[in-house]
């Protein structure tokens, strides 16, 4: 069983992620997901969000996070001696959480921005940041700081991100009536 576990996580870890990382750097990412439509939506109540970055500082924010992301996975996964079969299953849990995790996080771009479907999507960002938060935990509790310490960026990147949902909800509420 754990042989074949490993190849399944070494398969994400090596594969999936950077894999991810690489479409995320070359795509472009959320432009990409902008149709002129949706450009202009965007656009109009993003000028009106006091903390709203220029848009390119998610081009660069995020292929960051997601190298980030890939090392402290892969300092964890090298470091996991998965033929010991008294091990715990932090490994376990981690994998089920991040999987879990990073499928929302690539659906929350197409909720938010062609379905413009704000709460979902800021139910989705909830998911996101609970997921990263007791991955952080579990890191914690089994004393792996450096992952710890490489992780944590994710989830604060992801609370900015909840704010700025929380205030594209807020102003389209308030254009729409």
């Amino acid at each position: 069983m754990s042989f074949i576990y490993r190849n399944l996580a070494e398969v994400c870890i090596f594969f999936i992620l950077p894999l991810m990382l690489f479409t995320e750097f070359f795509t472009g990412q959320p432009q990409i997901t902008l149709n002129n439509k949706n450009k202009d939506w965007y656009n109009t109540i993003s000028k009106r969000i006091t903390l709203m970055p220029p848009n390119w500082i998610f081009g660069v924010i995020w292929p960051i996070i997601y190298i980030l992301i890939w090392i402290s996975l892969f300092i964890l996964y090298r470091n996991t001696d998965f033929t010991d079969p008294t091990r715990n299953y932090m490994i376990d849990v981690i994998t089920i959480l991040f999987i879990l995790n990073i499928i929302t996080n690539k659906m929350w771009t197409f909720v938010f921005f062609r379905l413009r479907r704000l709460i979902i999507a800021l139910i989705m960002l909830i998911f996101i940041i609970l997921s990263s938060i007791t991955i952080l935990i579990i890191f914690g509790i089994n004393q792996k700081w450096l992952e710890f310490g490489l992780f944590i960026i994710y989830p604060i990147w992801c609370s900015f991100a909840l704010y700025l949902n929380i205030s594209f909800v807020i102003i389209s509420n308030k254009i729409n009536k």
